[in-house]
């Protein structure tokens, strides 16, 4: 209520309901201005994107990568154009240039930290004179091979150049012997989390998906489900078990895990 609010209320003075709407804050962790970011974001990208096939994309990586970008928040910036220069990449040795979109997701739907980027891309795009139309498959071995290839080249770069900040929970591992070159290389050895999904002509679904991680905040208040002073009790879908479920914790670490998430000043 910092902005103020409209009060409106009938007009028997009688009736005792009374409906207050909050002015807008425009605050990145407010559900209320996320909700209208959200639809306006949408209804400005729906008169933009072409009208084609479209693909999903989820580029991942190991979670023992995640607190570096809590450590080092500039490599956010980076991780974004990485996917899109995957996908541009293997578009490139068709000779076409596809449309793509995308946003950094930071958060898992307990809230914890899970790094990875949400990807959308047409399944082709206009050759280089303009000329034409190609259509375009992703593989999705190929395309992890080459995020995984840049995410490491990325922390070795900044590792290099004394600029990146290493968790304490890898640091302590580090020694002459188990260096962090050799740590990253153990990273490259593994596979990595890239899905692609299904080709749709649907675009309009895909935008509905990724306005929530554009312009909402971390957790809907929907999900909330119970506050008592001093526990918070919200509501998830578990990946593993397919179900949803309740997780509790004090109002505290709920709101550590909360605002977190909020992107810093000027981040886009």
């Amino acid at each position: 209520m910092v902005r103020g609010y409209h009060q409106y209320r009938c007009e028997d003075s009688a009736c005792t309901h009374i409906k207050r709407i909050s002015h807008t804050c425009k605050g990145k962790g407010c559900s209320s201005c996320g909700k209208k970011a959200t639809e306006l974001w949408i209804e400005k990208q729906n008169g933009v994107l072409p009208d084609t096939e479209w693909q999903h994309i989820t580029c991942a990586m190991p979670d023992v990568f995640w607190d570096f970008f809590w450590l080092n928040r500039n490599l956010l910036n980076e991780v974004g154009k990485i996917a899109a220069d995957a996908v541009l990449s293997i578009a490139k040795t068709k000779g076409i240039t596809p449309a793509i979109f995308i946003a950094i997701h930071t958060f898992g739907r307990d809230l914890k930290r899970n790094v990875h980027i949400h990807l959308s891309t047409t399944r082709g795009g206009l050759t280089f004179d303009l000329s034409a139309w190609k259509t375009l498959y992703f593989d999705e071995t190929s395309l992890m091979k080459i995020w995984r290839y840049a995410i490491i080249k990325m922390l070795r770069k900044h590792h290099k150049n004394n600029s990146l900040v290493i968790p304490a929970s890898i640091q302590k591992n580090l020694n002459p012997i188990q260096t962090f070159t050799k740590f990253l290389d153990r990273q490259y050895k593994r596979r990595w989390i890239v899905d692609c999904g299904k080709a749709t002509t649907n675009y309009s679904q895909i935008m509905n998906y990724l306005a929530r991680y554009v312009k909402r905040p971390p957790i809907a208040e929907s999900k909330l489900r119970h506050y008592d002073g001093s526990d918070v009790t919200f509501t998830f879908r578990d990946h593993a078990s397919k179900s949803y479920r309740n997780f509790t914790t004090s109002v505290d670490d709920f709101i550590a895990r909360f605002i977190q998430h909020i992107p810093d000043v000027g981040f886009m």
